[in-house]
């Protein structure tokens, strides 16, 4: 699925967790589905931000499950903004040609994979 101009698509999509363990499984199975649709190359970098529940313990099963999931767990609750700033500095796609996208909260991915296909054309991945 090269671009037009020969190079890999490469996307990386950041998103903060917290206290989401019961969407998480859902949500990556979703992006499971898009991901390679839209890209080439590919990863999802889930930031724990001080969960209480075990979503540290769902990230680390989704990242066993799938080689494309990273996982950072912050020793505390940052924020939302915090742990975005984390997932993006520790993301791959930080090189011409690839993109990056964030997806605000676990519980609100996306509900279609159209949704994300749209997305990823609006941001223009090379």
């Amino acid at each position: 699925m090269a671009s037009e101009r020969g190079r890999e698509r490469e996307l990386s999509v950041v998103i903060p967790v917290y206290n989401s363990q019961a969407s998480l499984p859902a949500l990556v199975e979703r992006l499971a589905q898009v991901l390679p649709t839209v890209a080439d190359r590919f990863e999802v970098v889930l930031v724990n931000d001080g969960s209480r529940d075990e979503s540290w313990d769902g990230i680390g099963q989704a990242a066993r499950k799938h080689a494309w999931v990273r996982g950072i767990n912050l020793m505390r609750n940052y924020g939302q903004h915090n742990a975005l700033l984390a997932g993006i500095r520790a993301a791959r796609a930080a090189s011409a040609g690839s993109a990056l996208m964030t997806i605000s909260r676990t519980a609100h991915g996306p509900s279609r994979p159209s949704q994300l296909r749209g997305a990823s054309a609006r941001c223009a991945i090379p």
